[in-house]
């Protein structure tokens, strides 16, 4: 396909996933057992046939880097084009990183010109789902749009923005949401698709009128200077703004329909390959209703638990409605619920820690209780 994308490693506004990250950005968080959040619209592109990727980073994007490689495992490791991993210190930027999205985007202007294909893509990272990129870059040349986003209805909350389109698709009215209010409405997700021309251009105005968000400073207050048009995205898409988000998108893939839609729906949800044993079960164990990833060992209870690469669950544990990260060690007798455990924590024999569905209890990354 005829473009180029940039992703936005962190979204600047209002998102961060609690102490998931502390130490590491928002599109390197661990999802789904074995996944990356990046992962899931990366895939998409890859689906796509886009060419050239190009991941803005801010802070704390190790992990990310690590994770992504050369691009490898999404064959994006190319001589010309491919992945490109956009840090601060790549672009020119000194010690410094940008403050907001257009400043981003305005660091990396260099890589943006380079790009032969006339289209660009701009996306979160911190969207689950499948999106059909070919129909949007379609969309935008059957309409003559100058940009043309996604949108989906579901609640209104803060530092969101909501839409009215009509018939044809075309913003006809937007508004920007400073607080939650229970509302249902056409909520933009923040995946945008336009000329490559014209994304330099609108970096330009934006620089110089002080804009910092697509949505609020672009869509909200200039839907009717510019033809902006909106593509409606179906099926299960979730956003995961906050801790809250991230443990009911966690336990949604617990429903068999909802990961079907995800992984199987013709999208190969692609990431770093590891190669791992296959998971041991003991004679002690009990699991139920649960994704367990590879290289574990489960001698206890797991009930309603997505559990992630090579953790040890012993005799006699039991571990209910939880998220239990890669290299995890629960140790005998220990009752965890509503617990979202991070990469190497460790529990010793006897520890019982219970959150809720709304306030999920978190274990920071290599902690010992």
């Amino acid at each position: 396909m005829n473009a180029f994308s940039i992703l936005f490693s962190d979204t600047f506004y209002y998102d961060r996933i609690g102490e998931l990250t502390k130490n590491r950005n928002l599109a390197s968080v661990p999802f789904g057992g074995r996944y990356r959040l990046v992962d899931f619209v990366l895939s998409s592109l890859v689906k796509a046939h886009v060419p050239n990727v190009g991941v803005i980073t801010r802070n704390n994007y190790s992990s990310l880097v690590d994770h992504l490689g050369s691009g490898k495992d999404w064959d994006l490791d190319r001589k010309n084009g491919g992945l490109k991993i956009l840090t601060p210190f790549a672009n020119n930027m000194g010690n410094s990183s940008s403050k907001n999205k257009f400043e981003a985007l305005n660091s990396v202007k260099t890589y943006i010109r380079h790009n032969l294909p006339d289209y660009a893509i701009l996306a979160d990272t911190n969207i689950v789902c499948n999106i059909d990129f070919k129909a949007m870059v379609q969309f935008h040349k059957d309409t003559n749009a100058d940009v043309v986003c996604l949108y989906k209805k579901r609640d209104v909350y803060e530092g969101s923005t909501s839409i009215a389109v009509n018939e044809n698709g075309q913003i006809v009215g937007s508004r920007y949401h400073g607080i939650a209010n229970g509302e249902q409405d056409n909520f933009v997700l923040k995946v945008y698709v336009m000329k490559k021309d014209f994304l330099l251009n609108l970096i330009d105005t934006g620089i110089t009128y002080g804009w910092e968000e697509f949505n609020r400073d672009f869509i909200t207050k200039h839907f009717s200077n510019y033809r902006i048009f909106a593509m409606e995205q179906k099926g299960y898409c979730k956003v995961l703004r906050n801790i809250n988000d991230y443990y009911q998108a966690s336990m949604d893939l617990l429903n068999p329909e909802i990961r079907r839609e995800i992984f199987q729906s013709g999208t190969n949800i692609l990431t770093k390959i590891k190669d791992s044993v296959p998971t041991m079960y003991g004679s002690n164990s009990k699991v139920k209703n649960s994704l367990i990833a590879d290289g574990c060992k489960i001698d206890g209870t797991v009930e309603n638990c997505v559990i992630f690469r090579g953790v040890h669950i012993k005799k006699g544990a039991v571990v209910k409605n939880s998220i239990i990260m890669q290299g995890a060690e629960i140790s005998e007798n220990c009752q965890i619920t509503n617990v979202i455990a991070d990469k190497g924590m460790v529990l010793n024999e006897g520890v019982v820690l219970t959150g809720s569905e709304s306030f999920p209890f978190i274990i920071a990354k290599n902690t010992k209780i």
